[in-house]
């Protein structure tokens, strides 16, 4: 399909099945109704929501979907990757230079009565554009995404409780609030920022969202954009042609009238859900894990049934006097999966080496089911030690954020080499020597890689650990203080996704 043009004018013709701005049929008189500048936030939990809270208009939302939206909204949207329970804590800000809102309206010439695809439609559309408000705007989000409804209700409790409200305006406490909670819960997040009609201003760090939103409106707008728009449709035009079926088309479209659940929905459900499922499936890929033929076999129908719905859309566009109806779509019935792994510290007295008995020695923990949920995995090891091992230092890399390095001990004794774990490699052995301490930890990897430190043990009782079959070592806890005092793995295993109909 071609590329959609973006509207740019008041009275232009608009294609509501694609977000496209067409050539003008009408002509008539407009007025700026004062729209004034807005400032606020909103947490939202289904893309009607997120599209409401970042003035995404009716007449534009359904278009977000298609790959080759021209609205940076739509795109600032489809970057959010949201999912079936999502949760989203939306910051928006405007800062409007004008606006035009049509007074009275008529056909500039009297339409063409017959063949109304080619000769009015494709040239005009099925609406044109009423409201239209320029400036400038600001737009964050902070997703939280979680894997049930319970989950989700859940998040939207503990935002209450940490002072973050449904929706409200900027406060001085309202980053720090939203700060505290971010730290505070294990489910997955990301964060994203976007801005129109200033150019020349660099966005604000994580940590300054909220006040950077608040004193928007002082900042000068350099290249003034449409921020908003509403469309009206052509058949409320005195003389328009019989427009019925091309209304029929929208409606079944947008999901008004006698059409329940609307294309444009059950395209934002689908997405949703493909996001779920490539998620998991990404997870999937990190650990290895490749048991789950539920996910395996519906992602497909997703996608499938997705680009059935495109298929729809493309033809509606191409003519919508045609009559039409949602297809039958297998994975709307699908409901959506919940990841299923276990994560645990390597049972029985093999899988704990060393003692708690360092004075003034603190534990450690480096995976968490938020790590599993980031897909951590253990990307390097290396040591310092000489009789024994005195420290510990493990690298741990993510899907999608930077790499942590973690040290545990002290710095002893002479460094180790570096033993670096390729994506999709594991340890699958690990043995060596303890005692009060851990004096030696040799590993084995699922692609042959060896390492050991220190090179010779300092005696004590044996360690000799092998990872059971269907889990995979993701980190490891703890006991730290001078020297590693105690060490134990943390292993995780999968099961198929759980799949809840909402």
């Amino acid at each position: 399909m071609p590329t959609p043009v973006p509207v740019t004018t008041i009275l232009q013709g608009f294609d509501t099945f694609v977000g496209s701005a067409l050539s003008t049929a009408v002509t008539g008189t407009s007025a700026s109704p004062g729209v004034s500048s807005q400032a606020y936030y909103r947490v939202c939990t289904d893309f009607e929501s997120l599209l409401n809270a970042v003035n995404i208009s009716a007449s534009a939302s359904g278009s977000y979907q298609m790959v080759a939206s021209a609205d940076a909204k739509l795109e600032f949207i489809k970057s959010l990757n949201i999912t079936t329970y999502s949760v989203s804590i939306v910051v928006y800000a405007s800062k409007v230079t004008d606006s035009q809102a049509v007074t009275d309206f008529r056909f500039k010439t009297p339409p063409p009565q017959a063949d109304l695809n080619r000769s009015f439609f494709q040239p005009y559309g099925d609406s044109f554009v009423t409201q239209i408000v320029y400036g400038a705007e600001y737009m964050a989000a902070y997703v939280f995404y979680c894997e049930s409804v319970v989950e989700q209700q859940s998040i939207r409790g503990l935002l209450a409780a940490s002072g973050v409200s449904e929706d409200g305006t900027f406060s001085a406490s309202l980053q720090a609030s939203i700060e505290s909670f971010k730290t505070s819960v294990q489910v997955r997040q990301y964060s994203n920022q976007q801005m129109v009609g200033i150019n020349d201003v660099a966005y604000p760090t994580a940590d300054g969202l909220i006040e950077f939103a608040r004193t928007f409106n002082t900042l000068s707008v350099t290249k003034p954009a449409v921020i908003s728009f509403g469309t009206t449709g052509y058949e409320h035009v005195a003389g328009c042609p019989n427009l019925t079926a091309i209304v029929n088309s929208r409606e079944l479209f947008e999901g008004r009238g006698k059409q329940r659940l609307g294309v444009a929905d059950a395209l934002k459900n689908l997405l949703a859900l493909q996001s779920q499922t490539e998620w998991i499936e990404q997870v999937y890929r990190t650990y290895g894990y490749g048991g789950d033929p539920s996910v395996q076999s519906k992602h497909p129908q997703v996608t499938l049934d997705i680009n059935t719905l495109i298929d729809l859309v493309n033809s509606m566009s191409a003519d919508p006097t045609q009559k039409y109806a949602l297809p039958q779509l297998a994975s709307l019935s699908y409901g959506s999966p919940t990841l299923a792994f276990d994560l645990r510290p390597a049972d029985g007295p093999a899988g704990v080496w060393g003692t708690r008995s360092e004075v003034g020695g603190t534990s450690f923990q480096d995976v968490t089911r938020l790590s599993i949920l980031r897909q951590a995995f253990l990307s390097s090891i290396s040591a310092w030690g000489n009789r024994w091992l005195d420290g510990l230092i493990c690298t741990y890399s993510f899907a999608n954020d930077a790499p942590v390095v973690v040290s545990h001990g002290g710095r002893g004794g002479n460094p180790s080499s570096t033993l670096n774990l390729q994506p999709g490699e594991f340890l699958t052995h690990l043995f060596g020597y303890q005692q009060i301490y851990v004096y030696m930890l040799v590993v084995d990897t699922s692609r042959n890689g060896y390492w050991a430190w220190p090179p010779h043990s300092d005696g004590g009782a044996p360690i000799d650990y092998h990872v059971p079959a269907g889990w995979a070592v993701v980190g490891f806890q703890g006991y730290q203080g001078a020297y590693v005092d105690q060490l134990q793995p943390m292993i995780c295993s999968f099961s198929p996704a759980v799949w809840t109909v909402a």
